[in-house]
């Protein structure tokens, strides 16, 4: 508090000078050749994390870099569900009750609300038998 009036004769470009060549000593420049094998989505979130520092501050950019990765986290785990569908059809011999024939549905990959649309979008309940079992084994 003492050397505020001291502090205030300092330049403002004086000071911005000494912060970009902080920056400039900081900054791991050998991690610029990795911007072709990243994804997409990271490459994104760094360059909005970096504006929004720059234009509004840490704190923000922090938060929107969080809740945007987040949100990218959700919808590539959302849509990486796959399956495989098998039918089954029972054929019992003679004199015996006939069996429902049988769709299996094997899933792979997270079930959660971001993944529901694709989830509900797999069956078809008017071709689909009476009998179907949904198996999350795998």
């Amino acid at each position: 508090v003492s050397f505020a009036p001291l502090l205030g004769q300092i330049p403002i470009v004086a000071l911005a000078g000494v912060m970009l060549l902080v920056c400039q000593s900081t900054f791991s420049w050998s991690s610029l050749r990795l911007w072709g094998k990243i994804p997409k989505l990271d490459y994104l979130i760094i360059l909005l994390v970096s504006y929004v520092t720059v234009a509004e501050d840490l704190a923000k950019a922090v938060l929107i870099g969080t809740i945007t990765s987040a949100l990218g986290f959700a919808w590539k785990q959302s849509t990486s569900i796959s399956y495989t569908i098998s039918t089954t059809s029972l054929n019992p011999r003679n004199g015996m009750p006939r069996l429902p024939n049988i769709k299996c549905y094997n899933l792979n990959g997270p079930l959660f609300f971001g993944s529901a649309q694709q989830f509900s979008s797999l069956f078809n309940a008017k071709e689909d038998p009476e009998t179907i079992v949904i198996d999350f084994s795998q």
